[in-house]
């Protein structure tokens, strides 16, 4: 049984950003739609997101797709919002301007939701940006900033724009960009909790969180040995691992000590346990995240189906983090 969704307990899904790495996430969503029989935005009662997780989580909460037939769409859809491959080599693959351009990139958001709203999706998103300005980080909540362009947001939330200075768009003042906290911040699950406190208070929650940011399974462990994601997954590989830490040694804190009454909480996290070369393409990019998400599908299926059922009963399951 799935129970009335006004006595159900809240269904938060939080998502990772990771360019290419979305791929992996729309893999997982896409196996907890199949093994529910759901589609996203009728399972879940709202999401948080950042970066790449914010684009996805929109994308599934707007309109009508279904994860799986986003998967495709979703490779070309990134694909197209980068520079090409010569504009690339001659910015040391965004050391010096943007990965993403900023043109393509617009018109890629467009072809999804054109003028649509905050208010116009159909479950509850939260998207963390950050205040380049002020320093600080906003949450722009679907139900608190219901006239503010979904393009806007998505905008400001995807790509290495602080690195440069500040991206005008609509939403020009102050100044935002997604970079600092795509890079540092990169685990939108206590900013979840935080923006949905009442519901959880109220009804309890089950979190499923993806985590779509390569992370090293071992602390020395090259993860991209050369190339455009060497940077960004091997300089940054401890601290990754102690955000990942952080965040999931608190989670199991705020469960034990009935801080919120947290149901269930799955944390399906992208792990690395071979080298990939970063200087190949963009195809062999995808298929090797997809690998990935097929290996974690195999490796944490008892996980994912007592999650899944642990919903559907409204029902409190213990799930230990596992890397």
């Amino acid at each position: 049984m799935d129970g009335n969704v006004s006595n159900r307990s809240f269904r938060i899904l939080s998502l990772d950003g990771g360019a290419f790495a979305g791929v992996f996430t729309v893999r997982l969503l896409a196996e907890i739609e199949r093994r529910s029989g759901k589609k996203t935005s009728d399972f879940f009662d709202a999401f948080s997101g950042i970066s790449a997780g914010a684009f996805l989580g929109a994308i599934m909460s707007f309109g009508d797709i279904t994860a799986n037939d986003l998967i495709d769409e979703i490779i070309f859809t990134i694909k197209n919002m980068r520079s090409n491959r010569k504009e690339r080599i001659r910015t040391l693959w965004g050391a010096l301007k943007p990965a993403l351009n900023h043109d393509k990139k617009w018109d890629g958001l467009y072809r999804y939701f054109a003028n649509a709203q905050l208010k116009d999706l159909r479950i509850r998103g939260v998207f963390p940006i950050w205040d380049f300005e002020n320093k600080k980080i906003r949450i722009f909540d679907s139900e608190a900033d219901k006239n503010i362009y979904l393009c806007d947001v998505i905008y400001l939330s995807t790509g290495a724009n602080a690195v440069y200075g500040a991206v005008d768009s609509r939403l020009s003042e102050p100044k935002f960009s997604g970079s600092d906290l795509a890079l540092y911040v990169n685990d939108p699950r206590l900013l979840a909790l935080f923006n949905f406190k009442d519901q959880i208070h109220s009804k309890g929650a089950h979190i499923l969180s993806i985590g779509s940011s390569l992370t090293p399974s071992e602390s020395q462990h090259s993860a991209f040995k050369r190339g455009p994601l060497r940077w960004m997954n091997n300089i940054l590989a401890e601290l990754r691992q102690a955000q990942e830490a952080f965040v999931n040694q608190t989670m199991e804190f705020f469960n034990k000590e009935s801080i919120l009454p947290i149901q269930s909480h799955l944390r399906l996290n992208m792990i690395s346990t071979k080298t990939a070369d970063g200087f190949k393409g963009d195809d062999e990019l995808n298929v090797y995240f997809l690998d990935l998400a097929e290996e974690l599908i195999e490796r944490r299926s008892y996980e994912i189906d007592r999650f899944i059922e642990s919903c559907e009963n409204n029902t409190k399951f213990h799930l230990p983090v596992i890397l």
